[in-house]
């Protein structure tokens, strides 16, 4: 059992004349749309395909690519500042300011935020 509030449980009320003949135009332009949409758009030709087919990148892509091509170049790691190190710690004059190792440590924290 159900109540109806403000007529807000019944459908709407609706003419049944001016449905069917709704139905049946909507039911034309649908096979109508079907049948375009089945149509296979024409290939492109001529100058339609060689434009279609052509990249070009901008001064800022171009320089991008350049800056990354030679960033690709160079080493892994820097050979002369692991050398200086390395003699620093042999020789025991290397240390280590831990305060900066414990702020630069914080530092890290806003990264996970």
């Amino acid at each position: 059992m159900s109540n109806d509030i403000k007529g807000l449980g019944l459908p709407p009320k609706t003419d049944q004349s001016t449905l069917r003949g709704t139905d049946q135009s909507a039911r034309k332009d649908g096979a109508n749309a079907a049948q375009n949409a089945a149509k296979p758009a024409p290939a492109p030709t001529g100058v339609a395909k060689a434009a279609a087919e052509s990249v070009s990148l901008s001064s800022n892509a171009q320089a991008l690519k350049s800056v990354e091509e030679k960033i690709q170049k160079l080493p892994d790691t820097n050979e002369k500042k692991v050398a200086d190190i390395k003699a620093a710690l042999d020789s025991g004059q290397y240390t280590v300011d831990d305060l900066v190792v414990a702020d630069k440590l914080l530092g890290m924290d806003d990264l996970f935020k």
